[in-house]
């Protein structure tokens, strides 16, 4: 997705801190390497379905977003911890939670967040299911 830049600061060592908010989603047409290996691309912007509500069905993963509001990694990361819709709980549980970087991608690339929750789901019951083995 693009990144809206919405913070950012000089950190002590020098480097520059940024803020980013996701923002729309696309799809990478094609990519290269400019020869000041500045990345470009062209992209296919999506349009985003309608949020859903919120449902019964998706109180376990609420649950889970606010617990892990309350670490202060996630907490100094100023997201609320609070979701409106199945769009803004999906989203960030794909980013908060130690899913590998394919699976991310994977859930990223669903345009449902209904699906996208049930995919969450899955990828949560694997990994609880590894930790007992």
């Amino acid at each position: 997705c693009e990144a809206l830049i919405r913070d950012f600061k000089q950190q002590d060592n020098g480097l520059l801190g940024i803020r980013v908010e996701g923002g729309r989603r696309f799809r990478v047409r094609e990519a290269g390497v400019q020869k000041d290996q500045l990345l470009v691309a062209d992209v296919q912007w999506l349009q985003e379905l309608p949020d859903q509500p919120l449902g019964e069905e998706d109180a376990d993963l609420l649950a889970l977003l606010e617990a892990l509001a309350e670490h202060p990694m996630v907490a100094s990361l100023d997201m609320g911890g609070q979701a409106e819709g199945q769009q803004a709980l999906s989203n960030q549980l794909a980013y908060l939670l130690p899913f590998n970087e394919a699976d991310k991608i994977d859930l990223l690339q669903l345009d449902d967040p209904g699906q996208r929750l049930d995919a969450i789901q899955l990828l949560l019951d694997e990994l609880q299911g590894e930790l007992f083995i």
